[in-house]
């Protein structure tokens, strides 16, 4: 009998001891069924969040990326993603709020000072703005989209031949008409009137049809009083413009004509084409038959009465 309680104990230990591994096993086998569906959770918020956000629906992706942050305080492309959400909405403080924990992540992680910058900049704050982005450009990252902040931030504090200096180190070689539209731009504001009309005439070239293009461009033209480039800087706005530019263009190049080029046919063309397009400038009518050098007067004037321009 002496043998069976040990055996007994024994046993039982024994038992006990397989019983522990099972319960241990469980445990943790449903500690990672857990940990999966708690990251497909997650996963799936932060998909839905993107989706409310890639329509515009601000208020929904913010919820979904606050669900996210919730089971996750460290998923970082949510919190960067809210930051931006909170610059649309023009809350500030709580955008900067994620900014300060991101820093506190990681301080020196390239995606947060971009992203810090970015919110100094909607902000207003374009000189802390402008520091922190020469900081992230000096320190490495000379990324196209670095150097264009850097340079529009340059045009937006007057600093012009900063910003024209560094636009022309990613303009070498470039066929990029956005480009050459903001080095224009910037020779304009530093003075160098040259080099504003290369670059507009480059953008130009490169395919670039913004309004504001063409109009810079023959503004300088008229300010040296270059018709043969007015001209021709018309005619392109005429080709690839409608409405208001285009009958303006059109009554601009009738007073060429009309005033500078002594070709009355071409002037009375292009103003009946220009009527046609929509011009009914009372002011403008008035001001072109006044002019000393125009001639035939009475019938360009009652080429605007019969178009109800003038009475």
């Amino acid at each position: 009998m002496g043998l069976i309680f040990p055996n007994c104990i024994d046993l039982r230990f024994v038992r006990l001891k397989k019983l522990f591994w099972v319960n241990l096993s469980f445990i943790l086998l449903f500690s990672c069924v857990s940990n999966k569906e708690e990251i497909d959770i997650v996963l799936e918020y932060y998909n839905i969040g993107n989706a409310f956000y890639e329509l515009d629906q601000f208020d929904k992706a913010e919820d979904y990326y606050l669900r996210v942050l919730k089971i996750d305080p460290d998923f970082h492309k949510a919190r960067n993603n809210l930051v931006y959400i909170y610059v649309k909405k023009l809350q500030f403080d709580l955008a900067k709020e994620n900014i300060q924990y991101l820093k506190n992540s990681d301080s020196e992680n390239i995606v947060v000072k971009k992203l810090d910058a970015y919110v100094k900049y909607k902000e207003g704050n374009l000189k802390d703005s402008l520091n922190l982005y020469l900081e992230i450009y000096n320190g490495g990252d000379k990324s196209k989209s670095v150097a264009i902040s850097i340079v529009k931030l340059y045009y937006q504090l007057n600093e012009f031949t900063k910003g024209l200096s560094l636009i022309e180190t990613l303009i070498f070689d470039s066929e990029d008409s956005n480009l050459f539209f903001i080095a224009a731009l910037l020779a304009e504001g530093a003075g160098n009137i040259e080099k504003a009309i290369t670059y507009y005439e480059n953008a130009i070239i490169s395919g670039n049809k913004e309004e504001d293009i063409f109009t810079n461009l023959l503004a300088l033209y008229k300010e040296s009083k270059d018709y043969i480039n007015q001209v021709r800087v018309l005619e392109l706005i005429i080709k690839d413009f409608s409405g208001e530019l285009k009958y303006n263009s059109l009554f601009l190049l009738s007073k060429i004509y009309f005033l500078e080029n002594n070709d009355f046919s071409k002037g009375y063309s292009y103003l009946d084409k220009a009527i046609t397009e929509g011009f009914n400038n009372k002011e403008e009518a008035e001001d072109l038959l006044k002019q000393p050098d125009l001639i035939e007067v009475d019938k360009i004037r009652q080429l605007f009465k019969e178009n109800r321009i003038l009475d």
